[in-house]
């Protein structure tokens, strides 16, 4: 048992997912780096099955859309976590696939990595002029920004989505979805606060 004068309490937070059905089942995480790791598979994992045999004829419609749709990436949430995965994400994959240097340059013309946000703008939290900048900086580099766009349903290889103000639904087909948005605390903190008095 330890006395203490303050009591500083830095557990992170979890991963608040239920919000939208199929998000908790369907989506990668980045919290942990067990998440990273599993994300870094799952990428690595698109790209090789990007360039099977029954996907690589580009003269071939079908197969184009397949492969299209196998290198389409989904970043929801618009906070610094998504944002600075956008931008990194687009630029490695803009490094391997260069044509006539990266190793899936192949596939330079198929991938893509559409970023999600519900409100205005991305980084609420920053100026408004450093929020600009931002989506300006990810659209220069091939980001699509998706604003005022709420997500209603993620499926194992679509998205549901909904611009504010419409009752239209958009399916997009994609390869790989990642959850950055929305926080909620750890049991631990759940817990704790639960058992501190109102006034603290």
């Amino acid at each position: 048992e330890l006395n203490y004068d303050y009591l500083v309490c830095a557990v992170g937070t979890g991963v608040r997912s239920n919000m939208v059905p199929g998000a908790k089942e369907h989506c990668f995480n980045l919290k942990t780096s067990l998440d990273s790791k599993k994300l870094r598979t799952a990428l690595g994992e698109a790209l090789e099955y990007a360039s099977r045999p029954d996907v690589k004829a580009h003269w071939d419609a079908e197969q184009t859309r397949e492969r299209q749709r196998r290198l389409r990436f989904v970043i929801i949430g618009g906070g610094p976590t998504g944002v600075e995965l956008a931008g990194e994400l687009n630029d490695f994959l803009e490094e391997i696939c260069q044509a006539g240097k990266g190793p899936y340059q192949r596939l330079v013309n198929d991938y893509s990595v559409i970023l999600v946000h519900g409100g205005p703008d991305v980084l609420p939290q920053f100026d408004k002029g450093l929020r600009q900048r931002a989506v300006e900086a990810l659209q220069k580099r091939g980001v699509e920004v998706r604003l005022n766009t709420r997500v209603k349903r993620v499926g194992e290889d679509f998205v549901n989505l909904q611009r504010k103000g419409s009752d239209d639904i958009e399916v997009v087909p994609c390869g790989l979805t990642v959850w950055a948005a929305g926080n909620e605390p750890v049991p631990f903190v759940k817990e704790l606060l639960s058992q501190l008095p109102n006034e603290a």
